[in-house]
């Protein structure tokens, strides 16, 4: 049992001698001014990509739903209701509804 109590005593031992290396190691150096504009140029980079893949997600009418979407995990129903029908659902109620109602807009002839 005493065994065991120094061995972890000198293991806090060696953790508090080498925090503040490791601590400083890991965050103490501050970012130069080239490392802030290139990470400030990734951000950016990033941020109008995301936009661009948002704007590319409209939903291409018209198409129809597989056959057995019904059947289908309610994780690809998610997914079916995001590339078919354009909505973000959070559950699987949501994901049926967004299909039925894309499914009930096929069904229904467009007005003159």
């Amino acid at each position: 049992m005493d065994e065991i109590i120094m061995r972890r005593l000198r293991h806090l031992q060696r953790l508090e001698e080498s925090h503040e290396s490791d601590f400083h190691e890991r965050f103490g150096r501050e970012k130069s001014w080239a490392d802030q504009r290139k990470e400030n140029m990734a951000n950016v980079i990033s941020a109008d990509w995301n936009k661009k893949q948002k704007a590319s997600r409209i939903p291409t009418a018209n198409r129809p739903l597989p056959e057995g979407w019904r059947k289908e995990h309610w994780k690809t129903q998610q997914a079916m209701a995001a590339d078919y029908a354009g909505a973000e659902a959070s559950n699987k109620e949501e994901a049926v509804r967004a299909l039925e109602i894309y499914e009930a807009e096929l069904t229904i002839p467009p007005a003159a």
